[in-house]
């Protein structure tokens, strides 16, 4: 009889015990799908938010002045000045010879013209002097409106002289309001001519 009692004690301790571990294992379970959902949930958006090379930069058109450095060294480097007004269309930018020019003392017409591409922050352009073509590549700042640390290749010819070093690239905010100066009319020593106008871009 006791034997009895005590394996019937025995077999209740042993279903509660089972009960409680399946209410534990259960709740374990929904805790560990919630972790999962949000664990996944947060891979996916930083995912999407990866997929155009990890940034949200956007191109910014206009006039654009770029200076390339060439030669042994930037404090005695050659210098070289482009600027050009870019347009865009998608992914493609672009200058033509109407709103290009460049500073550099090679021989030739100066015909300048540019085309290239920016994908996210990716700039590549080709400046091309006559028949001289310019590769600028380069990373855009996160607001889209310079280059700091470019680099450049040239394809052979009198515009760039000495080794290409890298360059630095920036667009110019349109200009408007009035502006005031002195004018220098020749010969020299003709009296000054103060004159100021509004300008609009």
């Amino acid at each position: 009889m006791y034997e009895n009692e005590d394996n019937h004690h025995e077999i209740g301790v042993s279903t509660a015990e089972l009960f409680l571990g399946a209410k534990f294992r259960r709740s374990f379970s929904a805790t560990l799908a919630v972790v999962l959902t949000v664990l996944l949930a947060s891979c996916g958006g930083n995912g999407s938010n990866g997929g155009g090379g990890g940034s949200s930069t956007t191109f910014v058109p206009g006039k654009w002045s770029a200076t390339l450095y060439s030669g042994s060294g930037l404090l005695f480097a050659n210098t070289v000045e482009l600027d050009l007004d870019l347009v865009q269309s998608g992914n493609t930018i672009s200058s033509d010879s109407g709103h290009s020019v460049d500073s550099a003392t090679c021989s030739g017409m100066h015909v300048d013209s540019s085309t290239g591409t920016v994908s996210g922050n990716q700039f590549r352009l080709v400046f091309t002097i006559d028949s001289e073509r310019i590769t600028l590549t380069g990373t855009l700042s996160a607001d889209g409106k310079s280059i700091t640390e470019g680099k450049f290749t040239s394809s052979g010819g009198t515009c760039i002289s000495g080794a290409p070093i890298g360059f630095s690239a920036g667009v110019f905010p349109p200009l408007s309001g009035p502006f005031a100066g002195d004018m220098q009319i020749d010969p020299v020593g003709a009296p000054g001519v103060t004159a100021s106008r509004a300008v609009h871009l």
